[in-house]
């Protein structure tokens, strides 16, 4: 017979995961970027990879680079927009994140959502938080939003080539957002949200590129997010 949990344990834990949930939610804004340094060898390539080709960016570390990017984003539930039911959740572009997504229930590649707690709980690796210097208007919030909600209701795939093109500085991409990779996707959004100058290719914006981005807070001000109580 397998092993049963007391009911007290399955609450304290239960009760330990609501106060986990609601830490996150009350640390997280929209508009928040989550730089993440992943571990195995494909976020390790693309780490080394734009940090080779970035000599300028390098930092502390031109072989610690983040590998990926997301974004905190609201979700409109109904057609009221803002003004009704709301989410806060990860939005990303990926092909290998192991979560169904958040709406569908289904595993998927390119565009997805996920619940806080969750993708935090599941992201081998460390995340840390960039926060816009300046806050996006009530306009630009929901510009942003309903631009992320439609990159992932049209289900845009993940765009490999521009990702490689944007890694290699030596290509050029042509600004193009039909399918979208990580950092393309997160600079789209910031420009919508009216925090991000239009005069930057969004399709040549590496993990790198966003983690330096003038309108998020700088690397000193970073928060990491610990998750050993996940």
């Amino acid at each position: 017979m397998g092993q049963h949990n007391p009911p007290d344990l399955v609450k304290a834990r239960a009760k330990q995961i609501a106060s986990v949930k609601q830490t996150i939610a009350n640390n997280l804004q929209h508009g928040d970027v989550l730089v993440c340094y992943g571990k195995g060898w494909v976020p390790r390539f693309i780490s080394i990879w734009t940090g080779l080709w970035n000599p300028f960016k390098w930092g502390r570390n031109r072989f610690s680079s983040p590998s990926h990017i997301a974004f905190v984003s609201e979700y409109y539930h109904t057609g009221s927009g803002a003004s009704g039911e709301k989410s806060l959740l990860v939005f990303e572009s990926t092909t290998l994140s192991k979560l169904k997504d958040w709406i569908s229930k289904s595993r998927r590649s390119g565009v997805q959502v996920h619940d806080p707690y969750e993708w935090l709980r599941h992201y081998t690796g460390r995340v840390e938080v960039m926060r816009l210097r300046t806050p996006m208007t009530t306009a630009g919030k929901e510009s942003s939003a309903l631009y992320a909600m439609s990159a992932h209701r049209r289900q845009a795939e993940y765009d490999t080539n521009q990702a490689f093109g944007a890694g290699l500085r030596t290509i050029l991409n042509t600004e193009d957002g039909t399918a979208l990779f990580c950092s393309e996707f997160c600079a789209f959004f910031l420009q919508k949200g009216g925090v991000l100058t239009t005069a930057k290719n969004c399709s040549e914006q590496t993990p790198l590129d966003v983690a330096r981005f003038k309108c998020l807070a700088t690397e000193e001000t970073l928060v990491s997010l610990h998750k050993a109580s996940l």
